[in-house]
């Protein structure tokens, strides 16, 4: 019952959600493997295992080098295609929420929400002419 925003919102979040989740438990399973594995210290201390999940001291190889990229490359597409997806869903509940209410209310709604100026010139396309005479009214009424 709260409507179309409260959706787009919730939506949104959810899809936030499931891109984040993939993204953290393919870094912690693939990513951290690579960079405790991969690293040139061969210091194998507790204290140490932070430092050997990070980039700081390590000796970028060809390999680890593309794997980076690789998964800087993929986690981008992952998440452009994400927010497409999302895109066209929201689209499409726009869609429907506009034609559940234009068939129930007779598009009385659309009506509620625009304003409708009468006795403008076909000339005046661009509209100076309302302009003028809106800025007139709003200076009478506002005092400025």
């Amino acid at each position: 019952h709260c409507g179309i925003d409260a959706f787009v919102f919730l939506l949104f979040e959810r899809t936030a959600f499931k891109l984040f989740g993939i993204m953290a438990i393919f870094s912690i399973c693939v990513s951290i493997p690579v960079n405790v594995f991969l690293s040139s210290d061969s210091d194998w201390t507790l204290e140490n295992m932070f430092v050997r999940t990070t980039l700081n001291n390590k000796t970028m190889t060809g390999f680890t080098s593309w794997f980076h990229v690789g998964l800087l490359v993929g986690f981008s597409l992952y998440t452009f295609r994400t927010i497409f997806r999302l895109k066209e869903m929201i689209k499409k509940e726009y869609a429907r929420e506009f034609l559940e209410r234009s068939s129930k209310h007779n598009k009385e709604w659309l009506k509620a929400h625009t304003v409708h100026i009468i006795g403008v010139p076909q000339s005046d396309r661009k509209g100076l002419m309302s302009t003028k005479y809106l800025n007139t009214f709003l200076k009478q009424v506002c005092g400025k």
